[in-house]
């Protein structure tokens, strides 16, 4: 497996992700924003998206679908919830169900809070676990429940999906906003030795 991050520099700093499986060159959109540059990053990999998957309903992770979904005839898969609230979905995912793809394998972790029908995925195929984690963990911060979430969810989902996961796991959030996270921490807990560890490692 090989993900391409692709930073959208907007003033929401998102992430898209273009996910391939290096043995058979399909390939997973997710939480496409920029259609043109979902599908040029997998062009330039050599890959075919077979599948769009949005993490959540919010506006800024699905309107590359549309884009994306014309180049390719690629599927719109996202939570079972989100029937009705994403436009086009073709499958409504389950909670804990495994998605396959080549050799890529994704568990699909039920996580509202940020969003009633919020969703992360889970690798099972690789030797470190990583984590597509859309709106609900980010870098040195949990995803907000200001436009339609839930924040006793959101804990819920914490304590049920994420803290289980091992030190180890590799995360791939949906917006880069490390820096005013640390910022936030330092403001609070000023000795915060890891806050400040991570925060001489982002301004290097």
């Amino acid at each position: 497996m090989k993900v391409v991050r692709l930073y959208m520099n907007n003033r929401l700093r998102n992430f898209n992700y273009v996910i391939g499986c290096e043995q058979t060159r399909q390939a997973i959109a997710l939480d496409p924003l920029d259609g043109d540059a979902v599908l040029a990053a997998a062009k330039a990999q050599g890959w075919q998206i077979k599948l769009i998957i949005n993490t959540h309903e919010h506006h800024d992770h699905i309107e590359g679908n549309p884009a994306v979904q014309a180049a390719t005839g690629a599927e719109i898969w996202a939570s079972e919830h989100a029937i009705g609230k994403i436009p086009n979905v073709d499958r409504g995912l389950l909670a804990n169900e495994v998605i396959e793809l080549g050799s890529m394998k994704f568990k699909v972790l039920p996580t509202p809070g940020h969003t009633p029908v919020h969703v992360c995925l889970l690798t099972l195929s690789e030797d470190v676990p990583i984590l597509f984690s859309g709106d609900t963990l980010f870098n040195a911060c949990a995803g907000n429940c200001s436009n339609g979430g839930n924040v006793d969810h959101m804990y819920e989902s914490f304590q049920r999906e994420l803290m289980v996961l091992p030190d180890e796991t590799i995360l791939y959030p949906g917006h880069d906003y490390m820096k005013n996270n640390l910022g936030f921490s330092l403001a609070w807990e000023p000795n915060n030795q890891d806050s400040i560890y991570w925060q001489k490692q982002v301004y290097a």
